[in-house]
């Protein structure tokens, strides 16, 4: 068997860089896979507008330029912890996942983080720079709400346990109705002792009641 004859030269196509504007263009394989009329996990569709729960999406929709898969040259800000990150993905890194992403802590002075921005995003569309700055203001926004709430003094829920409260109810629901009899017998006897109808056979019967009502006599000299 005679063996091929190797190239003279490598593929123009393996040997030939990628041009930044190629880098720029979304990719049209993976939106044509991702379009509004395919299926995407991280796709919400509502009735009037089709939404994205990528955690790196920018603008939180689903559209071709605010697509972090379909875009090879890409920028997000993100809140983790209290701080803001700028992550940006280029199609350099494309061929590592583990370093796809690039993170650029933000300075907490908000003029100069929206400056670290336009520094780090300075060749880029002019589209994802606005999107960026326009992420930033909201979260930095709501993590000034977030710290006045906390400022603030709030109500503590405390959870009800409704078997207990049912428990002492019946307690005392039943401790009542008893009071209610043991009153009832003194009264009795009250009117029993005023009418002169107590008798000897009741005497033992009415030392206890008698007792709490009746003031103590005293019947002879302190000891002393």
């Amino acid at each position: 068997m005679t063996a091929l004859p190797a190239p003279s030269r490598p593929f123009p196509a393996l040997r030939a860089p990628l041009s930044r504007d190629f880098a720029r263009q979304p990719l049209p394989v993976v939106w044509s896979m991702l379009g509004n009329r395919q299926f995407c996990s991280y796709k919400m569709t509502t009735k009037t507008q089709n939404f994205c729960r990528n955690e790196y999406n920018l603008t939180g929709l689903c559209n071709r330029s605010s697509c972090p898969l379909a875009n090879s040259q890409y920028a997000t800000v993100r809140e983790e912890k209290g701080r803001c990150y700028l992550y940006m993905k280029t199609i350099e890194r494309a061929a590592f996942p583990r370093r796809l992403w690039e993170r650029v802590l933000l300075s907490k002075n908000y003029e100069k983080a929206l400056e670290e921005i336009d520094e780090n995003l300075i060749y880029w569309p002019r589209f994802i720079r606005h999107k960026c700055k326009q992420r930033f203001t909201k979260i930095t926004q709501y993590l000034i709400r977030i710290r006045k709430l906390t400022l603030k003094r709030q109500r503590k829920l405390v959870p009800l346990r409704r078997k207990i409260e049912r428990r002492e109810n019946r307690r005392e629901e039943k401790a009542l109705i008893a009071a209610q009899l043991d009153n009832a017998i003194e009264k009795e006897l009250l009117e029993r002792l005023k009418q002169d109808t107590v008798s000897e056979g009741h005497t033992e019967l009415s030392v206890l009641p008698l007792g709490c009502c009746l003031a103590p006599q005293n019947t002879g000299s302190p000891k002393t």
